[in-house]
């Protein structure tokens, strides 16, 4: 079996990186005159087709995918060794994974096959096998094999109008609703510009366009075409509210709604609905600043207004607001995404007591809002004072210990100066240099996850005076604890200083907790008897009804699905999750107020499915970690007819994904790169790549309706702008 590396999508390396030929390293002697492989395609279907490969050496290690010709051609210049020493620079590069466990992948040895079941319709594609070796370079000129999916059958229209209402509007929001006058069709609907919809060709080329962005979001984050329709498609009354500030004040707008076949395409009249946004009322609200008790990480700042209007009020970094019009700091501040919390009336106390930097320029920015600028901004410039030189900075530490949580207390000498500690194992201590590399690395790919850059993450990942946080540990084991002064990139800006400690023996508890199931259902099924009752989350999902059993010596309880199989997972990371993301004291994973929690994906696809359940006595001593795989298949579920009428769930979720998070506030203990790698690794070798880790192509996204989805993660609520 292949791990796919998703055909169609470019590593940001981009093929310009790339050599056109591979080195020889591994030293395959003269290219051989006829091919060192035969690659067939068979079964091919609109999204599916079977790639077998022979080859001739049946000792030899090879990599063989397949990838959207197109993308072969205008990202890699249709060389199979750019894609493949490309992916392979991307996995040890970006994704820090060891060459051997991305060759462990990668390579087959023998006569193999894959199914590939993400393909798209009407699309021209490209097999290829190479012969790889252990240094990760290629052994043989290519095998390459052209082949193109099945055409879709013409578009049949369905008979279905829709009735499209647009209420409560204001300047930045509006609640739609659209109503089909058959409730068995499936549509999509959207919002964009009215200038945007005047401007396409027709009202269904336009939300063939929207359709069509929607689809390429959710395949860029690893979904099949036929899952991303399910997401973004509706059935039955389906409405949305933008909520305030997804709009733009005193704009035109058009709702446009249309049935769509399970491919995406129209296949009804379009119906749309414009609406034009209100005007921002202006205030005469006027502000008096005080800035007062400066520091040399803080101030305090009061902000006294002349109404009870609503306004705006924070700190930045003067150097980032330097010749900024108003109508450039109002708009600056929005994207944001912190201005809805810092709205406030009245007199306002601002503590920045604690939150900025040492000799530097700051900007108090106030201006009244409400949807939008109802003022002038007011601007009052300050300084801070001189900080200490951190490579002079101290640490002292302090650990208290409760059950299996170390409660790790750092006290630095000089309160100005930033700094980050934690606690690693000492198998993992190489030395103090390493240990710097690792906290780096490790913040790098946080950012990046977050979606903000590093000297933003800075600001809300550095400590400063006396820092406290809580970390697992595993008994009596023993543990470096570290403490260092950073700079803005997290390198160290002082000495690393350490201290040796042995965590005590863990008392293990006889309290219990157990995930009871049996019998399971077509989720599919489900959603298609009663649309209003279940939801289409279930889709291709199987439903396990569960009851939760614990012991009487259990004083609480945590319990939750995860998807893979977590048999050799340790009992400390499945604890750890379950505190962040479990049930607590739950008597099912199903609630009808919120989500279906014992979902789980078909045994069919590869992936397993694990239930996890752990409990505490009275003395907070945790007992023995259930586990329970699941595997579901199609072919064993029981009618749902012995379902129906039991369960009130209304909505559906996936298994939550498994991670290595491990302490609370988001601060993990650091461990080196390699263990990080091995414990976020595939679960089979030869897997198909098709998660969101795969590297891909960036997708835009331009819905308004789905405005949320292409918002980053992290959202930045003082004091600099980017």
């Amino acid at each position: 079996m292949k791990m796919n590396l998703k055909a169609g999508f470019a590593f940001p390396l981009l093929a310009m990186l790339f050599a056109a030929g591979c080195s020889n390293e591994d030293t395959p002697g003269p290219p051989p005159a006829e091919s060192m492989f035969t690659v067939d395609v068979r079964s091919i279907t609109h999204t599916e087709a079977t790639v077998v490969v022979n080859p001739v050496d049946p000792a030899m290690p090879y990599t063989f995918d397949v990838i959207e010709k197109a993308a072969f051609d205008r990202n890699y210049n249709g060389s199979v060794e750019a894609v493949v020493n490309g992916y392979i620079d991307y996995m040890t590069q970006e994704e820090k994974m060891p060459l051997a466990e991305v060759l462990e992948n990668m390579r087959s040895v023998g006569d193999d096959y894959y199914d590939f079941s993400t393909l798209d319709p009407e699309t021209d594609y490209v097999a290829y096998a190479i012969g790889l070796g252990d240094s990760g370079t290629c052994t043989t000129l290519p095998t390459v094999k052209q082949f193109r999916t099945a055409d879709l059958d013409p578009v049949k229209p369905k008979d279905c109008t829709f009735r499209v209402s647009v209420s409560d509007i204001s300047v930045t929001r509006a609640i739609i609703d659209v109503e089909p006058s058959d409730k068995t069709v499936p549509y999509y609907f959207d919002v964009i510009a009215a200038d945007r919809l005047a401007a396409a060709d027709s009202p269904a080329a336009a939300l063939e366009e929207l359709m069509a962005e929607g689809i390429a979001y959710f395949r860029s984050q690893g979904y099949s075409l036929e899952d991303a329709i399910k997401e973004l498609r509706s059935v039955g009354n389906d409405g949305i509210d933008l909520e305030y500030g997804t709009l733009k004040a005193l704009t035109k707008y058009s709702v446009v709604a249309g049935g769509i076949d399970e491919w995406g395409r129209v296949n009804t009249e379009v119906a749309t609905k414009e609406f034009t946004t209100q005007a921002v009322s202006p205030s005469d609200n006027t502000f008096s600043i005080a800035v007062e008790e400066i520091t040399a990480i803080g101030a305090m700042v009061t902000v006294t207004p002349t109404n009870n209007d609503p306004y705006y009020a924070a700190v930045f970094e003067a150097a980032g607001l330097e010749g900024r019009t108003d109508a450039e700091i109002v708009a600056a501040v929005e994207q944001t995404g912190s201005i809805d919390w810092q709205t406030r009336t009245g007199k306002g106390e601002l503590d920045y007591s604690q939150d900025l930097e040492s000799d530097t320029n700051y900007l108090v920015v106030v201006f009244g809002y409400r949807e939008g600028a109802t003022t002038p901004v007011s601007r009052q410039t300050f300084r801070t004072e001189q900080g200490g030189d951190p490579a002079l900075c101290e640490f002292e530490f302090d650990m208290i210990t409760e059950s299996r949580i170390a409660n790790m207390g750092v006290l630095p000498s000089d309160e100005t100066v930033s700094y980050i500690f934690g606690m690693i194992a000492k198998s993992d201590y190489i030395d103090d240099e390493m240990l710097v590399e690792i906290m780096q690395e490790q913040m790098e790919e946080e950012a990046e996850m977050a979606g903000i850059t590093l000297d933003e993450l800075f600001s809300v990942a550095r400590y400063r005076g006396i820092g406290e946080a809580s970390f697992p540990f595993v008994s009596l084991q023993e543990y470096v604890l570290y403490a260092y002064a950073i700079n803005r990139d997290f390198s160290a800006a002082g000495p690393v200083f350490t201290e040796a400690w042995t965590a005590p023996e863990i008392k293990v508890s006889t309290a219990t907790a157990t995930v009871v199931w049996s019998k399971y259902y077509d989720g599919e099924a489900l959603y298609a008897y009663d649309p209003e009752t279940y939801s289409d989350g279930q889709m291709n999902l199987a439903f396990i009804p569960t009851t939760i059993e614990h012991s009487d010596d259990a004083a609480e309880w945590y319990a939750a699905i995860y998807a893979d199989d977590l048999t050799d997972r340790s009992d400390l990371s499945i604890i750890n999750n379950l505190l962040k993301s479990g049930q607590k004291n739950p008597t099912t994973l199903s609630y009808s107020w919120a989500y279906f929690y014992d979902v789980a994906y078909w045994g069919a696809t590869g992936t397993a499915n694990t239930f996890c359940a752990v409990a505490l006595d009275a003395e907070g001593n945790y007992g023995p970690v259930f586990r329970s795989v699941a595997m579901p298949l199609k072919s064993g579920c029981s009618p749902i007819s012995d379902l129906v009428g039991n369960t009130t769930a209304i909505k559906a979720d996936r298994p939550v994904p498994f991670s290595s998070v491990s302490v609370p506030a988001a601060r993990e203990t650091a461990v080196s790169v390699a263990r990080k790698a091995q414990d976020g690794a595939h679960a089979g070798n030869h897997k198909l790549f098709e998660g969101p880790a795969a590297p891909r192509e960036k997708a835009k996204l331009t819905s308004l309706r789905h405005a949320e989805y292409a918002a980053a993660a992290g959202r930045v609520f003082g004091v600099r702008l980017r």
